[in-house]
């Protein structure tokens, strides 16, 4: 039983890191940062989410982000009030695994962006959880980071789109990353998602015309709101 009755357990929860937390960036990368930011704002300005908070647009957003989105102590207040044990929250997907194809900045993203997430966690490791986001550009260092995230940092499973730029999962250099979320018993959590600020409008139609339907937004034993005793 949970704390509130049946244990519920939110297995698709978002938000999950600081606010400040792309400020914490090596110094060599905010450049780079800086440069992300600007193609997120003209792929996406003045849309719903990431867009308005960029650019300060007018399009409407139906709900406002509440303070627990980044405040694991608020977190906690707003999983009471919604009868929740545990979350297993996710990171927003922005194309961090290929970061602009710039294999560096791909690897300090992600791990900067992991290390927030663990902090997050570290407030009640118990209740709130995290999947790790990977620098999939290179399989070798997502296996690196993986297995970081996982033994050195408390992450409960690993995330990624359903393919990485013009590579679908089944590609034969994700096995080694495969392997290792298997040899480490975590969950691989397929999330849907539009295309990301550096992807190519030609590249992306011609790449989504050539490969078959996506099974659905999730995969993986960590995929679904679930309850239990």
């Amino acid at each position: 039983m949970g704390k509130f009755g049946p244990f519920v357990i939110d297995a698709d929860g978002h938000g999950g890191e600081p606010a400040d937390w792309q400020e914490r960036l090596p110094r060599e990368f905010q450049p780079h940062m800086a440069a992300r930011r600007e193609r997120v704002k003209q792929q996406f300005a003045n849309l719903p989410g990431v867009g308005v908070k960029e650019t300060r647009g007018t399009a409407r957003v139906d709900s406002l982000s509440r303070p627990g989105m980044t405040d694991p102590r608020s977190r906690l207040e707003d999983m009471d009030l919604e009868g929740i044990d545990v979350t297993v929250m996710f990171p927003g997907g922005a194309g961090e695994e290929w970061a602009g194809l710039d294999r560096g900045f791909a690897i300090a993203l992600c791990r900067t962006l992991n290390d927030a997430r663990a902090e997050f966690c570290r407030y009640a490791p118990a209740r709130l959880k995290s999947v790790a986001k990977l620098p999939l550009i290179d399989p070798e260092a997502a296996t690196a980071e993986l297995r970081r995230a996982v033994t050195e940092l408390g992450m409960v499973g690993m995330v990624t789109p359903q393919h990485i730029r013009e590579r679908n999962l089944d590609h034969p250099s994700f096995d080694v990353v495969w392997r290792e979320a298997e040899r480490l018993g975590v969950p691989v959590c397929v999330h849907g998602s539009r295309w990301a600020a550096s992807c190519t409008a030609s590249r992306s139609s011609a790449s989504l015309s050539s490969r078959p339907a996506s099974a659905g937004s999730h995969a993986g034993s960590s995929a679904s709101t679930s309850t239990g005793s």
